[in-house]
């Protein structure tokens, strides 16, 4: 697309938005972002503003500057590239370089096309600057210190060649009104026809034609004076009911200090006497209030003595009850209970309580294992005694073989006890040999008694056990089988502890039942002693009662007297305390009252002090509404007063306040020379005026002529189903009232509307003279003129006049309608009309809702006006010739494919079909 003088022709991501790296194409015909949602489409658009805006505050984003900030450049640096063509012809890069806040952006270019790897380390992170710097050197790398700096580089400004990138050939005036528009196109902004007008204005200000007068800056020495005059003029119509008003309320004043003077005079000897007659008042009451509380204290003492006699009573007459039951209760006691036989049966049970707590405390739960293998030793040694006693036994057979009692010791000890003790027959083979071996063990005694037979040495007090010393064979038994039964008791103690416990502790209930039947019938002995008989004592509760009941009776008697005392005490306590505040109140105000020396009324002081207070409550109210009056009136009076006084000073008169005012009572006269010569200097400005308001028609022409421009721009557009669009001026009543009112000027507008009369021309003239004169408004070329939208469909014979452009039918008309305008005012701010400006890009959104055609012939405009479109979808157009398709990867995107269609060749069309080009004249 080497035709277009300037342009973008690639844009390059490293780092930054939804990207890592990126490298687009945009030097085409059109172009295509094609992707989902949230693919990052929208943000690529809005990142063309850093190449245009040199300041973040007039780029507008989704989200706020700092957040758009962190989203196109990371903390690890990102940069943002611009391959243009310059007007000059040349190949140069802007880049911008950012790590998220707002003092790290940097701008800079170098000359020739940009490489994404050059911007990449070794590890394909982003480069530091510095190194970028150094690699850039040879490609006159420039770095802009200041953000203004990069503005006069887009227009080719600076003196030095390598700071410029000149991309427009525009005053800076005119590329900040571009600026606007842009803005517009890279976010389709709704813009109405006061921008349009605005936008008219602007461009017609730019040849030094004058839109707007201001009367205090053009006329400011005879405008000063004309609004003196009208003020002077105001302050006298102002002044004659302000004076009315001060005399007025000052004679009201007068009237009403005097009534209350009046009021006050008498109220002084009223309140004299209403004071008098609450102080007897209340030293009679006072003497009432004494005789009450002595009646109190007397009747008080009494109670409390009748109160104390009966408490005695009750708590006698409850301890005879209380015997009376126990009485009763311990003589059925005595009737069901013998006292010696329960005495010996509290023995009995103390007698085996005493058994069994000791065996309890003798025997552990853990002796229970220990005890029974005592119990089978007892029983293997009663067995063994046994059998002695009733067979024949080997100590039987010793006994009959007549071995002396030192053999059959140490026969016993070198036999086990238990094989001696049983039965001869049991165990012996052959007696005789049995006695045969026995005698040969004596053989190995020595003549000290000591055995050294079968390999052992024991002394003879080792094995020699005295038969004497034996136990008889029946006590032994005998003794054995006590210990076996107290062993077995032992035993059934340890394995039943618990209930053994429960047997001890049912023992000791029972114990405790037989002691407590013991007391009572000891208690009812005691009883006996006291009263004798229950007839005593039914007899001493009969007159308690009695006495209690009466006791009761006087109590409340004197209770109810002191409490109808105390309820009168404190009337008279209240009317007291009513009387000393009401006394102390009046003191009070007749102590701040002024004296008064005249005769008090007569008859005063014999009236009644009720109808005193009533009247003199009355008059207090009175003399408080008068003083309200006086204030509210005084209040009144200040602000004519202050009024009055400012305009006193202001006037730096010589006579006094007073006299003053006199001077100022006919104010007719002074109103009407003061009308006089404000019309006398009205007349000789408005000439002036008139001769202002014939330059604002001349900007009026120069606006008409931009429209044509304008017009004639967009004569031959075609989109869709629309034909022909247009801007057409239409001029309020008041600039046709101008045209009319100024001679000299009809001729060079239009022809004159003889509809309306010179006269009403000049009325409406003066009636808008009169709004600036009086609210100091600016004559203004906006107030001239408004504009028209027409949009004729080729589906209407007639076409569609709107006074704004987003009021037409739909959507896509009204899209088109912008887009058509929007690029026919930026076709009005181009400087010098032999050169070719810059390629303006611009985003259409959604483009699938436009048909094929449509987009064809817009595309086709587009490049007749030297226009890249930018468009966005989520599918592929065949219509459209590049397509950049894009996927999301996580939280970062990248472009999948590029998609280039060649477009078919296209049938001749006739001069009357659709087209977007122009047609020459």
């Amino acid at each position: 697309m080497s035709e277009y003088t300037a342009s973008i022709r690639r844009i390059g991501l490293i780092n930054s938005g939804m990207f890592d790296t990126l490298a687009l194409n945009f030097d085409v015909r059109a172009v295509h972002l094609v992707g989902a949602n949230n693919v990052g489409k929208t943000s690529l658009i809005a990142l063309i503003q850093f190449l245009f805006f040199p300041k973040m505050r007039e780029m507008t984003f989704v989200k706020s500057a700092a957040e758009s900030l962190g989203f196109y450049f990371r903390p690890e640096g990102s940069y943002l590239l611009f391959e243009v063509r310059t007007l000059t012809g040349s190949i140069r890069t802007v880049g911008i370089f950012g790590t998220g806040e707002a003092d790290s952006r940097v701008n800079f270019v170098f000359n020739g096309s940009f490489d994404v790897n050059t911007f990449l380390t070794e590890e394909r992170t982003p480069l530091p600057f510095k190194d970028l710097q150094a690699n850039l050197f040879d490609r006159d790398f420039a770095r802009f210190d200041r953000f203004e700096r990069y503005e006069e580089a887009l227009l080719g400004l600076h003196t030095r060649g390598e700071y410029n990138v000149p991309l427009f050939d525009l005053s800076k005036t005119n590329f900040r009104l571009l600026r606007r528009l842009m803005q517009g196109l890279l976010r389709l902004d709704r813009i109405d026809a006061t921008d349009v007008q605005q936008f008219l204005i602007r461009i017609v200000e730019k040849g030094a034609v004058r839109t707007r007068f201001n009367l205090l800056q053009d006329f400011e020495q005879k405008y000063r004076h004309i609004n003196s005059l009208r003020i002077e003029l105001r302050e006298l119509e102002a002044l004659k009911p302000v004076v009315a008003r001060y005399h007025d309320l000052l004679a009201k004043i007068e009237e009403t200090a005097e009534k209350r003077d009046q009021h006050a005079a008498y109220f002084f000897h009223l309140s004299a006497a209403v004071s008098m007659l609450l102080s007897e008042k209340k030293k009679q009451l006072a003497r009432v209030y004494d005789d009450e509380e002595a009646r109190l204290e007397k009747l008080g003492g009494s109670v409390k003595r009748l109160s104390e006699q009966a408490s005695d009573a009750r708590t006698r007459l409850g301890e005879v009850r209380r015997q009376k039951e126990r009485f009763e209760a311990l003589t059925k006691t005595a009737q069901s209970h013998s006292e010696a036989l329960v005495r010996q049966e509290r023995d009995r049970l103390t007698h085996a309580r005493v058994e069994l707590a000791t065996a309890l405390a003798a025997t552990q739960p853990q002796d229970a294992e220990r005890l029974k293998r005592q119990l089978a030793a007892l029983t293997r040694e009663i067995d063994n005694v046994t059998r002695q006693l009733t067979h024949k036994t080997l100590q039987t057979v010793w006994d009959q073989a007549g071995f002396d009692e030192n053999r059959r010791a140490l026969l016993r000890f070198l036999v086990s006890g238990d094989l001696a003790s049983r039965e001869a027959e049991a165990v012996l083979a052959d007696e005789k040999s049995f006695l045969q071996a026995s005698s040969k063990a004596a053989e190995y005694l020595d003549d000290e008694g000591r055995f050294r037979g079968f390999g052992l040495d024991l002394p003879r007090e080792v094995w020699f056990v005295p038969e004497t010393d034996r136990e008889p064979l029946d006590e032994r038994q005998k003794r054995l089988e006590r210990e076996m039964q107290s062993v077995r008791t032992a035993i059934e103690i340890a394995e039943n502890t618990k209930r053994k416990q429960a047997e001890l502790a049912e023992m000791d209930a029972a114990i405790a039942a037989k002691e407590a039947i013991l007391a009572e019938l000891a208690e009812l002995r005691q009883l006996t002693v006291t009263w004798k008989d229950l007839e005593s004592i039914t007899r001493e509760e009969s007159r308690l009662d009695r006495e209690l009941a009466r006791l009761s009776r006087v109590i409340r008697e004197r209770e109810e007297e002191s409490r109808l005392l105390r309820r009168q005490q404190q009337v008279t306590y209240t009317a007291l305390k009513t009387a000393e505040e009401k006394w102390e109140q009046v003191h009070q105000v007749h102590a701040s009252l002024s004296p008064d020396d005249g005769e008090p009324p007569e008859g005063l002081m014999a009236r009644r002090l009720e109808t005193l207070q009533a009247e003199y409550t009355q008059m207090r109210q009175s003399i408080a509404t008068l003083e309200s009056q006086l204030k509210q009136l005084d209040s009144q009076l200040a602000e004519p007063k202050s009024e009055l006084e400012a305009r006193y000073e202001r006037s730096a008169s010589d006579v006094s306040f007073e006299r003053w005012l006199e001077n100022k009572a006919d104010l007719a006269g002074a109103i009407h020379d003061l009308e006089a010569q404000l019309q006398r200097e009205y007349d000789g400005i408005f000439t002036v005026v008139r001769a202002k308001l014939s330059k604002i028609t001349q900007a009026f022409g120069f606006v008409e002529s931009q429209v044509a421009a304008l017009n004639k721009a967009i004569h031959n557009v075609r989109i869709s189903n629309i034909t022909h669009i247009g801007i057409a001026l239409e001029k309020t009543a008041l600039l046709d009232a101008i045209d009319q009112s100024i001679p000299g000027q009809l001729d060079l507008f239009a022809a004159p509307d003889t509809s309306a009369s010179l006269e009403d021309a000049h009325a409406q003239v003066e009636e808008y003279f009169n709004q600036i004169r009086n609210y100091g408004t600016e004559i203004n070329l906006k107030d001239m003129f408004r504009l028209k939208f027409s949009v004729q469909f080729s589906h209407q014979p007639d076409p569609v006049e709107r006074y704004e452009i987003h009021r037409f039918e739909s959507n896509g008309t009204e899209t088109g309608v912008k887009i058509v305008i929007y690029l026919g005012l930026i076709g009005l701010l181009q400087e010098r009309k032999n050169v070719t400006g810059t390629r303006i890009p611009f985003f259409l959104d959604e483009v699938g809702s436009i048909d094929a055609d449509n987009l064809n012939q817009l595309i086709a405009y587009c490049t007749e006006n030297n226009f890249l479109p930018i468009f966005a979808s989520p599918e592929i157009r065949k219509d459209i010739s590049h397509n950049y398709l894009f996927r999301r990867d996580g939280n970062r995107s990248y472009l999948a494919s590029v998609v280039k269609i060649t477009p078919k060749p296209m049938e001749i069309a006739q001069d009357d079909a659709s087209d977007l080009a122009g047609h020459p004249a």
